[in-house]
Order: structure tokens, then sequence, then C-alpha cells
């Protein structure tokens, strides 16, 4: 039940020998729920590969704007349009928002084994950091739509109510 709700269905590293190095679990309670390491990876499992499916979507969808700008095919809007890529980023990010802040926070760990690490296991480390990032630009750019544009909403809502009373 655990791997189904936190959408890891599949283990990446049981088909595909990435070359990590053996990484302890970050704790008991932790490897219970299922982080059995502190590699970002492998604690990420099949979450990583739907993550580089929407990167290769928005990908793309750029190509595809480009293209359509060009062209002016509008079909194209209406399958890989940037603003049903961009949604489709957004609820993905706001679906396993959970589970890559729990991986990124474990996976800093790694870092105090810097000296014994091998090539697969630093790419480990900086796609930690890339997620991280995604994480950071998220969270403001939920700030910036929950307290910048909801309060600029409200503003032009009371002032259509102002102008429909006079």
């Amino acid at each position: 039940m655990i791997s189904f709700v936190s959408f890891d269905y599949f283990q990446p590293g049981n088909f595909v020998d990435f070359g990590f190095s053996e990484m302890p679990s970050w704790s008991e309670r932790f490897e219970w729920l299922g982080y059995d390491t502190i590699n970002f990876v492998e604690g990420m499992g099949s979450i990583i590969i739907f993550a580089f499916a929407q990167i290769l979507l928005s990908l793309l969808s750029a190509i595809l704007e480009c293209i359509r700008y060009r062209t002016g095919k509008s079909w194209l809007k209406n399958r890989l349009g940037a603003s049903k890529v961009l949604t489709s980023n957004l609820a993905f990010v706001h679906g396993v928002f959970f589970e890559v802040l729990v991986c990124v926070s474990i996976s800093m760990a790694m870092l105090s084994y810097s000296e014994f690490l091998n090539d697969s296991d630093w790419t480990s480390v900086y796609l930690s950091f890339i997620f991280a990032a995604i994480l950071l630009c998220y969270i403001v750019f939920m700030l910036y739509f929950s307290c910048w544009k909801s309060m600029q909403m409200v503003v032009l809502a009371r002032g259509n109510q102002l102008e429909g009373r006079e």
C-alpha cells in the first residue's frame, strides 16, 4: 500500500544496474516506509522515470510551440500546448511533492560519504539538488499565486462591486 500511495510502482534499479554504491538507510522507521537507502534515485523509484517523461513532454511542447508559431498550426495547441503542459507539470509536482521532499532530504546524507562516492552516486546527488531547486521554484510559484495574485483578484472583485453600486 505504501508503494502505491507514494506512486512508487516499481524499482528501476531492479531492471537496470546504475552502478550505485551500497548506501545505508536513514533510519529503521524510514526503511519501514520504503526508503531503504539514502540514494536519491533509488529512493524516488519509478517517480524519477515519470519526472523525466514530464521533462521530455515539456521539451516537446516547446519545440512544437516554435513550429506552431512559425507555421500557424493551431491543432498543436490543442494537444501539446504550453498551458496544458504547464498544468500537467504543476499537477505532477503537486502530486509527488511530499515524496520528492522526503527523498531530497534523506539524500543529503550522501554528502557525508563524499570521498567514497563514484560517478553514478554523484549523478544521484546532482539530481537531488536539481529536484530541490524544482521544489523551491514550485513553492515560490505557489506563494506568488496564493499571496500576490489572490490579493489582486480580491481587490479587483471589490472594485467591481463598488462600480456596480454606483
